[in-house]
């Protein structure tokens, strides 16, 4: 049986990966992120973001609230750009600027 990363598990090594390799003062170090990706698949995915892939999805909050709940998750987490700009990448005293729109869930599976 062929294993294939889904473009979740892509995505997120990849921005691991880049983030550790060209970042010089870097918020997490993700250096063993690359190691799970393939050459075509690393390659594949930075075309893709760093080539100005458009987002092609969004979600309100009551949307992806209603979204996970139907998997049995809940919301635990929701960080917004401000949030992300003042909780993570300002006390890291990194040089970067959250993007807009971009939010980051964490979700919890519902106890059965």
């Amino acid at each position: 049986m062929e294993r294939k990363a889904s473009i979740t598990a892509l995505m997120s090594s990849f921005g691991r990966a880049f983030h550790a390799e060209h970042e010089e003062h870097p918020v997490f170090a993700g250096h063993l992120a690359r190691a799970l990706m393939t050459g075509e698949e690393y390659a594949a995915v930075q075309s893709d973001i760093l080539g100005g892939e458009p987002m092609k999805t969004a979600f309100s909050y009551g949307a992806l609230e209603k979204l996970l709940e139907k998997h049995g998750f809940l919301i635990y987490e929701l960080l917004t750009p401000d949030d992300i700009q003042r909780d993570i990448i300002d006390r890291a005293g990194a040089e970067l600027k959250a993007f807009e729109h971009v939010n980051d869930c964490l979700a919890v599976r519902k106890k059965l």
